[in-house]
């Protein structure tokens, strides 16, 4: 199953014709990450080495941390399923004979947020507003009639000239620190656990026919340093005879 691959989907359901709305992005449940990648290794060639092991990898980003680390993580999505859930299993991947490890991409902390009013707290489904607001304007719009923006932005929150998410409005800026309180919280009393991928494993496996021993082969040996040699004698007296 190709996730963005149109020509994958019917065109036909029950002899009626369909159209077929491709989705402009992969979300982020499709997406995984290279950890431990050598911060030496130029990030064009760690992304054609993705390329090449995983074909329909797609978006691959480097990750960019807020303190300094001594490797790389990129970020990629896939968008065959098949090769999802095979990479997923397999949960390692060779990139310039390094066998680094792979992991499902956690998202940061989300907020709660109503895609019809644009304030945060709630979901669309237990919006109380009658009609759909606009994102930038929040100016009021209905099906039957087409909405026309002002392209003034305005916030649902505290009404600034601001997009009603944006991580400068004060409200988001107390929602979002309440909720990282919230959730160590949690953590500490064990009512949430993370997924610790931060440890690298080491673990190694052999098998018996890795390194096979070489066959001993009847070749005659040169004699090695250190070791007696037989001391050979000639008689004189055949030596010097006419």
């Amino acid at each position: 199953m190709v996730l963005l691959a149109t020509n994958k989907w019917p065109t036909h359901v029950n002899n009626i014709p369909i159209r077929i709305t491709k989705p402009k992005y992969i979300p982020n449940c499709f997406a995984l990450v290279v950890r431990y990648v050598p911060s030496d290794m130029e990030p064009e060639l760690v992304k054609e080495e993705i390329k090449r092991t995983i074909a329909s990898a797609n978006n691959i980003k480097l990750i960019h941390y807020s303190y300094e680390r001594k490797s790389n993580d990129f970020k990629f999505t896939i968008m065959d399923l098949n090769e999802y859930n095979t990479a997923l299993e397999l949960g390692r991947i060779s990139i310039c004979n390094r066998w680094l490890t792979i992991t499902p991409f956690l998202t940061g902390y989300r907020m709660t947020f109503c895609s019809k009013c644009w304030k945060i707290g709630h979901v669309r489904d237990q919006c109380k507003a009658s009609l759909q607001c606009c994102r930038v304007c929040l100016g009021e719009k209905s099906k039957k009639e087409e909405h026309t923006c002002t392209k003034r932005q305005k916030c649902a929150q505290c009404g600034g000239e601001h997009h009603s998410l944006h991580s400068i409005c004060h409200v988001i800026q107390q929602y979002r620190s309440d909720l990282k309180e919230d959730v160590n919280k949690a953590l500490e009393s064990g009512k949430l656990h993370r997924n610790d991928y931060t440890k690298q494993q080491h673990a190694f496996s052999m098998k018996d026919q890795d390194f096979p021993p070489l066959l001993e082969l009847n070749k005659p040996r040169q004699a090695t340093w250190n070791q007696i040699q037989t001391e050979v004698r000639t008689d004189d007296s055949s030596t010097h005879s006419t």
